[in-house]
């Protein structure tokens, strides 16, 4: 990506790929794409590894949104367990 400062001289800004791994669900990369400066990227071959596309201080942003909507899943997660577990434990099983 090229943009031009204030005395016209061109400047290149890097982008760069995050990939995304399993866990991170879709809605996660829609929210971040959307929140931050970047864009949803398919890569590889068979174009199966999602990734998003943008400069390294915008990813730096995004790979902390994920992380902490990663632990809230979490969270949620084992809250849900936990509330199933104590149920079936006063059914008796």
């Amino acid at each position: 990506m090229n943009e031009e400062d204030a005395e016209g001289t061109r400047k290149v800004s890097m982008q760069y790929d995050l990939v995304m791994l399993p866990g991170v669900t879709m809605d996660m990369v829609h929210e971040a794409s959307e929140k931050f400066n970047v864009k949803i990227v398919y890569r590889g071959e068979e174009k199966k590894e999602l990734a998003l596309r943008g400069g390294k201080e915008e990813l730096g942003k995004v790979q902390k949104f994920i992380h902490e909507k990663l632990g809230e899943r979490v969270k949620y997660l084992e809250e849900k367990a936990s509330k199933r577990f104590s149920m079936d434990h006063s059914k008796g099983k």
